[in-house]
């Protein structure tokens, strides 16, 4: 029964012979999506981020312009917060300002958005985590809130 099923005429083979490179595109394709689905939700990840940025400039803009506020740790281990930017309100004046950030940072960073009206209740804080760790008796370690 089976060697019947399998045996197929001339004609039928020549049909499928036909149609095999329209079935070769989508099984390339079925191939690189398998390949690169890591990268496509990486890029969808991302792409989301930049979404959320999008709205969050847009709903703190006043007058064209937005508060960036700073936090983050340097080399030495001072822990700092309340570092305000004030900038234009579009995504590639946050773009430019991460990366002249980023330029001269000396550890982890973190950029929030928010309205410029805001700035009257930000304060600057730094915090020596060095200095707190050998006074709580364990210098030999800091507890930190960036990785």
């Amino acid at each position: 029964m089976i060697e019947r099923i399998l045996q197929i005429t001339a004609e039928q083979r020549s049909a499928i012979e036909r149609t095999a490179p329209l079935f070769f595109g989508a099984k390339v394709l079925r191939m690189l999506h398998h390949l690169h689905r890591g990268n496509l939700e990486l890029l969808q990840h991302r792409r989301a981020g930049r979404l959320a940025l999008h709205r969050r400039i847009a709903e703190c803009a006043e007058n064209g312009k937005i508060l960036v506020v700073e936090s983050g740790r340097d080399c030495d281990g001072v822990e700092y917060s309340g570092q305000t930017h004030l900038v234009g309100a579009s995504v590639q004046e946050f773009d430019d300002l991460e990366r002249e950030i980023g330029k001269w940072a000396d550890g982890p960073f973190r950029l929030a958005v928010d309205k410029p009206s805001a700035d009257e209740h930000i304060q600057y804080e730094s915090t020596d985590l060095v200095l707190e760790a050998f006074e709580d008796g364990h210098p030999h370690s800091i507890v930190s809130r960036f990785a």
